[in-house]
């Protein structure tokens, strides 16, 4: 069976000097199987095969050598884009009131 790599890209919070680009490298270089697939200030592009890391394993690296990364809070999975248009939906066409149903039985 033939296994495959994952490329992820990791984005920091603040700009990374070149010092920090340069611990970066020796790190990774001294990694087996994960490759710098690119480097620049705003991004850090990383090859590893997901058998041996795990992408929580490299964002912990990445920490312990001064890399604070930036948190996608702000994106949504189809799901949830789903539910909230759901939400939006029913409250343009019903309100913020119950519904009828819910007084229904309540005499």
């Amino acid at each position: 069976m033939e296994s495959f790599k994952k490329i992820k890209a990791f984005e920091p919070a603040i700009s990374l000097s070149n010092e920090l680009q340069s611990k970066i490298i020796d790190y990774f270089q001294s990694l087996k199987d994960v490759d710098i697939i690119g480097l620049s200030p705003g991004q850090v592009k990383l090859e590893y095969y997901p058998e041996m890391y795990t992408e929580v394993y490299l964002e912990e690296e990445l920490k312990q050598l001064g890399v604070s990364l930036r948190k996608n809070a702000n994106k949504k999975g189809f799901f949830k884009r789903m539910v909230d248009k759901l939400a939006k939906d029913n409250r343009e066409a019903f309100g913020e009131k119950e519904l009828d149903c819910c007084k229904l039985h309540k005499n």
